[in-house]
């Protein structure tokens, strides 16, 4: 091959290489609120193929991304062991509503969340729990 199709084909390699690998970019408008732009795989937590959560808001100054990536580090410690639906609660506080496994947080529905969803942070917050629930029922432990 000669020297300038191998170049041209490495820079070509290179450039789509990265273009794979870069993370998903949020635009960001610049005032702490939503983000203009996000994949909805970037924001949708699952479990089991069930779709427990989309984030669609920033709340506490976390990304709609941030907050799916702290609900899978939350989850994985706690599918170590065997759980049943039953682990799952709602708790509700200071106008949030937080999901729990076990007296874990898992997440929180909070006021943006119910705003974007057309909810209230109860009934949204019972909605991702009963998702929660039956993919733990998938489980088969």
């Amino acid at each position: 091959m000669k020297p300038i199709c191998m170049t041209v084909l490495m820079s070509v390699a290179c450039a789509s290489a990265l273009w794979l690998a870069a993370p998903a970019v949020a635009a960001d408008n610049n005032d702490g609120g939503m983000p203009l732009t996000n994949r909805a795989s970037d924001t949708l937590y699952e479990l089991m193929g069930v779709p427990i959560v989309n984030f669609r808001v920033a709340a506490g100054g976390i990304t709609a991304i941030n907050r799916c990536g702290i609900v899978q580090r939350r989850m994985e410690p706690l599918m170590a062991t065997p759980l049943s639906r039953s682990d799952v609660t709602v708790s509700s506080k200071g106008g949030e509503s937080q999901i729990l496994v076990r007296g874990h947080l898992v997440f929180t529905a909070c006021s943006e969340d119910a705003r974007a969803n057309n909810s209230t942070t109860v009934g949204l917050a019972n909605e991702w729990a009963a998702h929660l629930r039956t993919a733990i029922g998938m489980l088969g432990y």
